[in-house]
């Protein structure tokens, strides 16, 4: 339910995850590689404002049996969306940005790592950025192989590390009785 603001002036008249990519709407185009890793329902977060969204996913989008609408009140972080889905969430699942294209094959690979831990809370994505894109994204802070904190868009000297956690995680509900700390 974000604003979409690194696109306007294209976000002044439809949302970000309504952009179209090769004639598509790019939540749904994220939709797809979910649904080809093994993902079969969808919550989808949405501003109060985004009728088309809601208009798309009732008569045109092929998901629409498959996909209830969560309204965010307020762009508050991708937590706080989470927060507001959680009352549907009914077991392990996945958390995707809207404009999170992976290469094909990805979200399966993350689902399959998923299903051989043993018994995980959390798991999510990285990928090294170069110094110049380390205030563009979330970069996460490690201990040894565990990640304790995602730092927001922080300056490349105060970084924890040069590793951005791309929004693909996959959560255990166990997750939800940390949302509001």
């Amino acid at each position: 339910a974000g604003a979409g603001t690194r696109l306007k002036p294209l976000t002044d008249v439809r949302s970000k995850a309504m952009m179209p990519v090769v004639g598509v709407p790019m939540v749904e185009r994220v939709m797809r590689d979910l649904a080809a890793g093994g993902v079969e329902d969808f919550v989808v977060v949405v501003h109060p404002a985004d009728s088309e969204i809601a208009r798309h996913f009732a008569s045109e989008s092929a998901f629409r049996s498959r996909v209830r609408l969560v309204v965010q009140p307020r762009s508050a972080g991708m937590a706080d969306a989470v927060a507001c889905a959680a009352p549907i969430v009914d077991g392990d699942f996945v958390v995707a940005a809207c404009d999170n294209l992976v290469e094909e094959g990805a979200v399966a690979r993350l689902i399959d790592l998923w299903r051989e831990a043993e018994s995980p809370t959390a798991m999510l994505t990285v990928m090294p950025v170069d110094d110049e894109d380390i205030s563009r994204t979330g970069i996460v802070g490690l201990d040894g192989e565990w990640v304790t904190r995602i730092v927001e868009k922080p300056s490349p000297e105060a970084a924890p590390s040069s590793l951005a956690s791309l929004p693909l995680y996959v959560f255990s509900p166990a997750v939800l009785r940390y949302l509001d700390d």
